[in-house]
């Protein structure tokens, strides 16, 4: 059934992904060592901060591109404005989680410099998982009749909006740690203010 295909190629992309995890897994903990220097945190911390920002960065892409679809809905004229996306898109947008370490290493750079970067490593993702889910007639998006794709895959003209997407992956990352920092430090400034000790 299409069910059972669809928990099969989702089981087979888990696989894999642990395979290449444990292939690369020396170069994974020096980079998860150098965020975590660069971030003054422990590589142990910094993975599981990465795991929720996923969860964050996931949820996030999924109304960004209900949105971003209902809009096009309007520029269509249909008033419904029905926006739609996909389960696939979760994991991938999960991925974005890696623009917390990333921003730590760049945060100085200009933002026109960050989403520049952010946008290049989106299109790389992008083409990579689009490709293979292509391969597997599971790919949820088909820019084959747009001009500027590559592969159908791609579309350089949503650069623009890479880059924004980028930006704003990057501040719900700083919101989720700052509201993090504070709910610890809770305590403590409650006890100061009512003079518990």
């Amino acid at each position: 059934s299409v069910y059972m295909n669809a928990l099969l190629l989702y089981s087979l992309i888990i696989h894999i992904v642990r395979e290449g995890m444990r292939l690369v897994k020396p170069r994974v903990r020096f980079l998860l060592h150098s965020f975590a220097i660069s971030a003054h945190t422990s590589p142990m911390k910094t993975i599981t901060t990465i795991r929720k920002n996923f969860f964050i960065c996931g949820l996030a892409g999924w109304c960004m591109e209900i949105l971003f679809t209902a809009c096009n809905s309007f520029r269509r004229r249909e008033m419904k404005l029905i926006g739609n996306t996909s389960l696939w898109m979760f994991p991938i947008y999960g991925m974005a989680a890696l623009i917390g370490p990333l921003y730590s290493l760049i945060r100085r750079l200009p933002a026109l410099l960050r989403s520049m970067i952010y946008s290049t490593g989106i299109f790389l993702f992008e083409f990579l998982c689009g490709s293979f889910l292509k391969r597997q007639g599971a790919c949820p998006w088909d820019y084959s009749k747009a001009k500027s794709n590559i592969n159908g895959v791609i579309r350089l003209d949503y650069a623009p909006f890479w880059m924004a997407a980028g930006l704003i992956f990057e501040r719900l990352i700083a919101s989720a740690r700052g509201a993090l920092e504070v709910s610890k430090k809770a305590p403590g400034c409650i006890q100061q203010l009512t003079g518990a000790k």
